[in-house]
């Protein structure tokens, strides 16, 4: 396979695995929900920051974007797992216990 093949083949494939992987149909965007509560078993890492949380009497996974923009926001992994935080968010539509992060609120501070 020639490169000048293998890179177009990439570049036709890239927009379907990002969007796939980012989209939005999973969750149930028209009900955003806010839970509050200390986070465990923070992860910092690629391809997003995630945790878990305690709700509705169940663990909840939750999943952030990516480190470097939750870095951006000046948040740190120390942040998340030290204290309770509030999360607004949304939960996944096949009922699956995971809220996608919209809004984080450490410190007194909204992200």
């Amino acid at each position: 396979m020639s490169i000048r093949v293998l890179v177009a083949s990439l570049v036709v494939a890239a927009p379907a695995v990002l969007l796939a992987h980012h989209s939005t149909p999973l969750y149930d965007m028209t009900k955003p929900v806010t839970v509050e509560g200390p986070l465990t078993d923070v992860k910092f890492r690629f391809p997003h920051v995630t945790a878990n949380v305690k709700w509705q009497n169940k663990i909840w996974k939750v999943t952030f974007p990516p480190p470097t923009v939750v870095a951006g926001w000046g948040v740190t992994r120390e942040m998340l797992a030290s204290k309770a935080v509030t999360i607004v968010g949304h939960v996944r539509k096949d009922g699956k216990a995971e809220i996608r992060v919209g809004r984080v609120t450490v410190n007194g501070k909204t992200f």
